[in-house]
């Protein structure tokens, strides 16, 4: 029989904040999982953000050959899996044919049906720990503010000058309700570990299975903070730095508790006998850039803030392999999981180079925004591409060729004469990756 594969995706946990990483974070239950399996130190996110990434680690492409990603046009929701030519390849599809159990549980609703990364899964649950956040949707203007950032303030102040009055006390209504639920259900410390362990703890194992979890601890919003992701782009330096050192302590207390909630998951496999017997892995879609460029949130950026991701598998048996010279793509995790899972190695997850791509705005601006940062506005939306060789990375914004990162260990060689040759090759090397998209290199 072949083994069975616990896939743990912890949405947004960037990896230089981890105790195994060298980072704050204690992170015991992840060290003991390093302990009886491999921890990778090179694992790199095909994308700065949820859907391209997911759809990569699914399909085992990169972003321009699955082509689900953001555009100038596409934004977040309308952002989905529509390639009907990559169903048959995606590893759900691929196990349930193989006659595993596969089920997929996930906290992120840009993880859901409304995606269709719930394709080939025999059973797919979101979990929404804060279902009255949604009970505006009939009201497409309010809504819309709402996933634009607009603070409280913001959204009261325009539907008083609108004279909304009946919509004003509407979304009074369910705003207090909301902050009800929230304290009741810990959130949003908690954003659904706790009711992902409770369902798992009742759900069925019967072997061989593939259980796809994704946990969204570490993603915004957090306790104690006004923080509202993008937004926070358009303040001042000042502000920013300042909202952001209470975001950096909480983000280490999320990353604490969500090593927590993953011990609970693996000790309820430890219970139940299948420990052994199981590929388990855990890993991150993308990072979170906390201020450390001038930007705030994920996506538009190739910085390793935001793709250099943690990467731990336990493989069956506790099997361990030589550590290999290279960087391990994400992208290569679907093909690694079908072969360890019948009893092979690793030899597929490491490859010589591995890139990761973004293309643009992954979110909509407002028109207030847009009208106040246009500027900003254009730099983000950019299409970029990284490629990582050795010990180098090269970042290109594809719509003026500008080289923005060119690194060896992290420090800057991009003026340093004598590796002018080896940034030439890594501009060739994204000109044959990009294929026939239209991406503009360096001169």
């Amino acid at each position: 029989m072949a083994d069975n594969v616990l896939f743990i995706l912890c949405d947004t946990l960037r990896r230089d904040v981890l105790d195994l990483y060298g980072g704050p974070a204690k992170m015991k239950n992840l060290s003991d999982l390093a302990r009886d399996g491999m921890l990778y130190k090179n694992a790199i996110s095909p994308s700065p953000w949820t859907v391209p990434s997911h759809v990569s680690f699914f399909s085992g492409m990169y972003l321009n050959e699955h082509g689900v990603h953001e555009t100038e046009k596409l934004k977040t929701w309308h952002v989905a899996n529509k390639n009907k030519s990559i169903y048959k390849n995606l590893i759900s599809t691929i196990l349930s044919s193989k006659g595993y159990n596969t089920l997929g549980i996930s906290t992120n609703l840009l993880v859901s049906t409304l995606t269709n990364l719930d394709i080939g899964f025999n059973n797919f649950f979101n979990i929404d720990t804060v279902p009255t956040r949604y009970q505006l949707r009939q009201d497409k203007e309010l809504m819309k503010m709402i996933r634009s950032g607009y603070s409280n303030t913001e959204i009261i102040s325009s539907l008083i000058k609108k004279m909304k009055i009946g919509t004003l006390f509407k979304y009074g209504a369910s705003y207090l309700k909301t902050r009800k639920v929230e304290k009741v259900l810990n959130f949003p410390f908690d954003k659904g570990a706790f009711y992902v362990n409770m369902l798992l703890s009742g759900s069925n194992w019967n072997e061989p299975f593939f259980r796809f979890i994704n946990l969204m601890e570490v993603h915004e919003p957090y306790r104690h903070s006004s923080y509202r992701g993008p937004q926070e782009n358009f303040k001042s330096p000042r502000i920013k730095s300042k909202e952001m050192r209470a975001v950096k302590s909480e983000y280490i207390l999320e990353a604490e508790y969500l090593d927590q909630m993953i011990g609970k998951i693996i000790s309820n496999l430890k219970r139940m006998g299948l420990y052994d017997d199981t590929m388990v892995i855990v890993t991150s879609d993308h990072g979170q850039a906390l201020n450390e460029h001038g930007y705030i949130d994920h996506g538009v950026y190739l910085y390793d803030e935001l793709i250099k991701v943690p990467l731990i598998i336990k493989y069956p048996k506790n099997r361990k392999f030589g550590e290999k010279k290279g960087h391990q793509s994400l992208v290569n995790l679907s093909k690694t999981i079908i072969e360890a899972a019948d009893g092979g190695d690793d030899h597929s997850l490491t490859t010589e180079t591995a890139f990761s791509e973004a293309y643009g705005l992954n979110v909509p601006i407002s028109r207030r925004d847009a009208v106040n940062n246009r500027s900003l506005i254009s730099l983000y939306e950019r299409p970029r591409k990284a490629i990582f060789k050795d010990d180098f990375k090269l970042t290109v914004e594809g719509k003026t060729g500008t080289i923005e990162e060119f690194t060896k260990n992290g420090k800057n060689v991009l003026a340093d004469i004598k590796y002018v040759k080896v940034r030439d090759e890594l501009v060739n090397e994204i000109d044959i990756f990009k294929g026939q998209e239209q991406f503009v290199l360096p001169k």
